[in-house]
This record gives structure tokens, C-alpha cells and sequence, in this order.
């Protein structure tokens, strides 16, 4: 519901920005005045808040947190890297030129239709800026601005950067969100537990105690020995970072469905100390048509597959990632 109402109030807002703009232009200001053309923030260690949102109803809210981290729309941990590029963007970008008469129009135009409304806030309930991103021109050195109760747009870049600015103000949640599937301190791991469908004797159980204490067990739960406790901790360091590549976002739920009921190849499953559970299912990548290097006919990608995690979020992974993850219990003796 707050997203919903800061969409509705972002849609008034810029209807309201481009009649008040229309209306100027067409008595025929055409001069860059600064209170009108001053995009740039040089403080943006002062952004507490960022608002963005489009016409299609689409938004992000991206707030800061007291150790200076980001939370996109109050639950998801973010991209860093991602937010740094978009403050840098707010910080550096600057009027390169007003918009001609002949491309006002079409300018305007865009704006209404695909335009990006972007609030920034430092401390306060009230934005301390706003302004409405859109699209590239021609050559590609900067895109089409206009800040609220400005009487232009202008054409807004970065000094020495070639390119648009709009990918930097993505209003898809799904650019923003990080792509974790393990982040933890082994020291924190209570409990993994990693079972294979097609090889049940291959399963296994590490437990860790406050005192970091491990245990083996095999995929019936009953205790083993013999294992290397070298293999064990090194085995537990590799769940440090385990990113996926990207959402499954062009398949229909039809075929996501089939998919993620069909024969896991491995499922993970890890428990913080705390008690709270991931869990991770990996699945091949169906192909329709497909050849492996050596030219043999293949029907599923040999770099990628799917997981689903916690039965929620269907995710593309790559073998590579999860490799070091794939081991039976076998790994943990020594030779």
C-alpha cells in the first residue's frame, strides 16, 4: 500500500510537471536558468532515501541504513555496487545542454509515456529534490531530464562517460536485489544437510556446535568416522558466498512449474545457528535443441542450471558456482 500511494502521487506529480512545462515553453523560454537546470547532488553521503518509479506502476524504495548499507523496499539487502553507481550518477551528472524547440514536443511526449520519476531524500519526510528521467538522444552522450517545476528539459550527461542514464534508475526490484542463495560465516553454521536423488548413499550431514564441534553423518542420520576434520572446515568455508545468476523471468509458469517438480540433482540445506533454514534445490536447464563440443545432441544446458530456493524464487545458476558445493560424503575421508 506505501508503494501504491507513492505511485499515484508520482504520476500526479509528473502530469502535473510537464502541463506547467508546456505552458512555459510556449512563451518561449528557452535560456538554461540555474535554479531549473541543477541536477547534481555533491553530498550524497547526505541521501538517507531514494523513491523511483514509472508510469506502469512499477517502484523501488532503496533506504539507508544506520551502517550505511541498503534495503531496497524495507526487506531485501541490495547490490552495493548497484546503489554506489546510482549515487555516483545523482552526484556527477550535469546539464550538457538545453533541449532544442524542434525536439520539445517528442521530449515531453516521452517523458509522459516512459518517463522515470525519481525522489531523493536527505533526512527529511519531504524530498529534497526531484526529477523525471528519459530517454537517450540520438548519439547516445546523455539523456532527457526534467527536474520538478523546471521550465525545461535538458539534455543531462556525465562529463566523459558515453552512454544513457535510465539503466542507473531501475524501477525492477530484481536489479536491485541481491543474488544470494549462502552468505555465512562458517563459524555460524549449525547444520548442512546436502541429499542426492539419484545417489542416496552419497547424502550427508555436518552438525556444528557452539563450540565448533563438528559431526558427520550419512544420509540415514547415523554417525560416521574416519573423516578428515580438515575437509570438514574447508568444506563449511566454501558457503561463505553462493550468488545465483539471475531470476527466471522469461518462462511461463507453466513450464516453471514442471520444471521445479521434476527430480532435484542435489538439495541443500543450511541451518544458522539461530535455527533458520535455506533451502536449495538445483535442476537441469532443459534445452530444445542443443549440441555439446564435441557436436553429440544434448537436451539440457551444460553451463547452467535452475534452483529453486526455499520453494519460492526460481533462479538460474551456473555449474561453476555451485561446483565446490557438489560433493558426496566420500569428499570428507582422507585418502
Amino acid at each position: 500500500m506505501k508503494n501504491l500511494k507513492y505511485i499515484v502521487i508520482g504520476i500526479v506529480l509528473i502530469g502535473l510537471s510537464i502541463l506547467i512545462a508546456k505552458k512555459v515553453m510556449d512563451s518561449d523560454n528557452s535560456t538554461i536558468k540555474s535554479n531549473n537546470s541543477d541536477f547534481g547532488i555533491s553530498d550524497t553521503a547526505a541521501i538517507t532515501k531514494l523513491f523511483i518509479a514509472d508510469m506502469k506502476g512499477n517502484s523501488v524504495v532503496l533506504e539507508r541504513n544506520e551502517d550505511n548499507s541498503w534495503l531496497l523496499n524495507g526487506e531485501f539487502d541490495v547490490v552495493q555496487s548497484n546503489v554506489n553507481t546510482t549515487l555516483e550518477t545523482v552526484k556527477l551528472m550535469t546539464v550538457k545542454s538545453p533541449v532544442a524547440k524542434a525536439r520539445y514536443d517528442k521530449t515531453i511526449r516521452d517523458l509522459a509515456s516512459i518517463g522515470i520519476k525519481v525522489e531523493v531524500y536527505m533526512g527529511k519526510d519531504t524530498p529534497s529534490k526531484v526529477f523525471y528521467v528519459g530517454t537517450p538522444n540520438q548519439n547516445h552522450t546523455g539523456s532527457y531530464m526534467m527536474l520538478e517545476g523546471s521550465e525545461l528539459p535538458y539534455l543531462v550527461h556525465i562529463e566523459g562517460f558515453y552512454g544513457f542514464l535510465s539503466p542507473r534508475f531501475s524501477v525492477h526490484e530484481s536489479d536491485w536485489k541481491r543474488k544470494t542463495v549462502f552468505n555465512i560465516n562458517p563459524k555460524d553454521i549449525a547444520e548442512i544437510r546436502v541429499s542426492f536423488p539419484s545417489n542416496i548413499d552419497g547424502g550427508f550431514t555436518i552438525k556444528q556446535n557452539e563450540n565448533s564441534h563438528v559431526s558427520l553423518f550419512n544420509q540415514a542420520g547415523i554417525p560416521v568416522n574416519g573423516w578428515d576434520t580438515g575437509y570438514i572446515f574447508e568444506y563449511l568455508d566454501r558457503y561463505r558466498e553462493i550468488n545465483f545468476e539471475m531470476w527466471e523471468e522469461t518462462k511461463t509458469p507453466i513450464f516453471i512449474d514442471s520444471v521445479s517438480t521434476s527430480t532435484p540433482l542435489e538439495i541443500y540445506e543450511l541451518v544458522d545457528g539461530e535455527g533458520n533454514i535455506t533451502k536449495v534445490k538445483t535442476l537441469l536447464k532443459p534445452l530444445k535443441s542443443g549440441m555439446d563440443i564435441d557436436g553429440n545432441p544434448i537436451d539440457h544446458d551444460q553451463d547452467r542450471m535452475y534452483a529453486l530456493i526455499d520453494d519460492t524464487e526460481f533462479v538460474i545458476i551456473q555449474y561453476f558456482v555451485f561446483d565446490p558445493l557438489n560433493h558426496d560424503i566420500k569428499y570428507f575421508y582422507s585418502e
